[in-house]
């Protein structure tokens, strides 16, 4: 007999649902953080046109002169991470207030298989139970992807620090 290994990994993986109380402190967190990135965003514009006025010629026949680089990366900074947190919000808000109603229509669907019923194969009804979990998997890898999304905001954010 030839060596046999064996490996075990475990993982501990979780979809969050949101509903009721914790579902408006949700939202509610979201909008101030609407408003605060759209703050952001308009200081960033005001800079830029105040830093185009310091920049264009004083006269006829004046030169332009060049930002300063660091005024530059932080301005793209700043963008990036008003971009990226109002795309992150506007994908997150929906799959939050969706987070129950997917769950409760899977875990009914879990629920509703008939094991015990002769009329369906137990292929079938472990399709379906494998595809519901797959589901559940979907929801869950979601959640991770979002979550590793948002770390790039932040550490964007903190590369502006």
């Amino acid at each position: 007999m030839g060596d046999f290994e064996a490996t075990v990994d475990v993982r501990l993986d979780h979809y969050a649902i949101l509903e009721g109380e914790q579902l408006r402190s949700y939202l509610a967190i979201q909008v101030l953080c609407i408003v605060l990135v759209l703050i952001m965003g308009i200081d960033a514009a005001v800079k830029v046109y105040r830093q185009f006025l310091q920049c264009k010629p004083n006269g006829p026949g004046g030169k332009w002169t060049a930002p300063n680089s660091a005024f530059v990366l932080g301005i793209l900074i700043d963008m990036g991470v008003t971009l990226l947190t109002c795309t992150f919000i506007s994908i997150r808000i929906p799959a939050k207030v969706q987070s129950a109603p997917k769950t409760r229509e899977i875990v009914g669907a879990i629920s509703a298989i008939d094991w015990g019923s002769e009329e369906v194969t137990l292929n079938e009804k472990k399709a379906t139970f494998f595809a519901l979990v797959q589901t559940i998997l979907k929801l869950i890898d979601e959640e991770q992807n979002m979550q590793a999304f948002a770390n790039w905001i932040l550490i964007l954010s903190m590369l502006r620090i």
